[in-house]
């Protein structure tokens, strides 16, 4: 099959990847271990257990996180629900090996039926260049879903993340550079995965990808060179930058042949998965459209400050010839967006990080359907929300307080309010 191809050049490059390294490192496997090597162990919150090896020609982390959580929500019309559990329970491992010519991450939800998040393994080709083989957050979303969980600088994604997303994941190559220049950064990347989501191969023999793969791309731009550390990974401000700093991205992913209403899943022949589907064609066999997002996004941190805009663009392509069912019902080319989600989102969110830990953060953002279809599985939404946030010593402990309103201004009685208190620890 197809699929079985391309899952067999994914694990030939992942094999190639190490032999590589390997095979880079010629005295390693020959060579008598000095008496005078050091291997140490340490413990900081936040960053894990650090095993050190071979004056640190080894390094493995193991580390992880929780969040439990309060949430309330009242849709119009409708009882008060009130949930109390854990959101998200991460324990994962990293690395670097062989001087920092291989590294790894291997992370899961346990709070999650299917708890494995990323399965990844990189060469760095050079200091400036990686490429990745396996399961990893995918640059070609918008900027908030580059952030880790623990990262984000609300209790819980924005909309526009919702809405377009999932979890982010994909499985696939990914090859990353960045680069500055005359003072400023220059990070150029480019993917190519089964655009299936994450685990898209699957377990059961009739649990394979569907389509053909999904080609993106992201290039950032800090016109002002790059950001302290890893703080362009982080919603707030964590590492207060002491210059303006500023990145402006521009990225996009075409899927061919979704099967899933965001390019993040798969089709089951006999299993009925929510937000997955086929079409047809007029033989009754499966016929997937192509699916296009585009994403643009700011983001400007200083002394605490920190402004995040965010816009996306999605569209459907190959719609010709087909049918919404087996026998012969012809697709209405506005129907494409009961499908998928189908038009525009904007996200804007700012907040300030005092010296003391304290944080404020607002939210807003809007949506427009590219459809006028009451079916539509975009519909038009105004989002509001504010924030406040105690840290602890710096991002590794935090008490997040969201609250957020929903507002659907052609069906109100959906119009939502909801509230969430998350205590995060990482360790």
């Amino acid at each position: 099959m197809k699929i079985q191809f391309y899952k067999s050049i994914f694990i030939l490059l992942f094999l190639g990847i190490i032999q590589t390294a390997v095979l880079q490192e010629q005295d390693f496997s020959s060579a008598e271990i000095s008496e005078n090597q050091k291997n140490t162990a340490t413990f900081k919150m936040g960053n894990g257990i650090d095993l050190s090896l071979n004056d640190g020609e080894h390094r493995f982390i193991i580390g992880g996180m929780v969040q439990p959580r309060i949430l309330f929500e009242k849709v119009n019309n409708s009882p008060r629900d009130l949930y109390l559990g854990i959101k998200n329970a991460f324990m994962s491992f990293s690395g670097e090996m062989y001087d920092k010519k291989i590294s790894f991450l291997v992370q899961a939800n346990f709070s999650d039926s299917y708890p494995l998040l990323d399965a990844w393994m990189g060469w760095n080709i050079h200091k400036n260049v990686k490429l990745s083989v396996g399961q990893k957050l995918a640059f070609t979303n918008n900027r908030e879903m580059n952030f880790q969980e623990y990262n984000l600088q609300f209790a819980s994604r924005s909309e526009l993340s919702n809405l377009y997303s999932k979890t982010g994941r994909e499985f696939g190559l990914f090859l990353e550079s960045d680069f500055s220049i005359f003072g400023m950064g220059l990070s150029p990347k480019i993917s190519v995965t089964t655009g299936d989501g994450k685990n898209s191969f699957g377990v059961l023999s009739n649990d394979v990808d569907n389509g053909g793969l999904k080609y993106g791309g992201r290039i950032d731009f800090y016109p002002f060179g790059f950001f302290k550390g890893d703080n362009d990974c982080i919603g707030a401000d964590i590492n207060r930058e002491e210059n303006i700093k500023v990145v402006i991205g521009y990225a996009s992913a075409y899927n061919v042949g979704a099967s899933n209403n965001v390019g993040e899943g798969h089709y089951k022949d006999d299993i009925l998965v929510q937000d997955n589907f086929t079409l047809y064609t007029d033989q009754g066999e499966d016929f997937l459209p192509n699916y296009l997002q585009n994403y643009v996004d700011i983001m400007l941190k200083y002394k605490g400050f920190t402004l995040l805009g965010e816009y996306v663009n999605s569209a459907a392509y190959n719609l010709d010839g087909s049918y919404i069912d087996a026998f012969g019902t012809l697709l209405v080319p506005t129907q494409i967006s009961e499908y998928l989600i189908l038009g525009n989102s904007y996200n804007l969110q700012s907040g300030y990080l005092f010296k003391g830990g304290f944080s404020m953060d607002f939210r807003y953002g809007q949506t427009f359907p590219e459809f006028e279809n009451e079916n539509s599985l975009l519909q038009p939404l105004d989002v509001m929300g504010i924030g406040i946030t105690q840290y602890l010593n710096s991002n590794q402990a935090k008490i997040q307080l969201l609250v957020n309103y929903l507002n659907y201004p052609e069906n109100n009685s959906n119009n939502m309010i909801s509230g969430e208190l998350l205590f995060q620890i990482k360790f």
